[in-house]
């Protein structure tokens, strides 16, 4: 990925019911995502990413990885009930701000990735000129 891109939310999932869904809600949104089917694909993208969603397919891997903390992180699965106490331990190791059920948290899911669209950077370079003389 070009540095000087914007960011994109990064799809972590191996799940191709989840990752239709999340594609969806994307492509409403209008926000192009990046995909990472392994855990590996994430964290090379990891702090790129204005936006995380990890499949509950593949966050254990990603939690036992140890990620970086970071802003911005979520946890998706299908499913209208609450998901386990495992989901929840692993959700918390990999800095989850928390976990949706889709398609009960789909218009929460949407609103957040249309917001990481507009998302600023928090860290940008600063150039500063000064014209002096004599």
């Amino acid at each position: 990925m070009d540095a000087s891109a914007p960011a994109r939310p990064l799809f972590v999932t191996d799940d191709p019911r989840l990752l239709d869904d999340l594609l969806r809600l994307s492509a409403a949104a209008g926000v192009e995502a990046t995909v990472a089917h392994h855990t590996a694909q994430a964290i090379t993208e990891w702090n790129r990413a204005s936006l995380v969603v990890v499949g509950t397919d593949l966050l254990s891997a990603l939690a036992r990885l140890d990620p970086e903390p970071r802003r911005h992180v979520l946890v998706a699965g299908p499913g209208a009930h609450p998901h386990g106490a495992e989901v929840w331990e692993a959700a918390l190791r990999a800095g989850a701000e928390a976990v949706l059920s889709l398609p009960a948290d789909e218009s929460q899911l949407s609103a957040l990735l249309t917001e990481s669209a507009h998302a600023r950077a928090e860290h940008a370079p600063v150039v500063s000129v000064v014209g002096g003389r004599g």
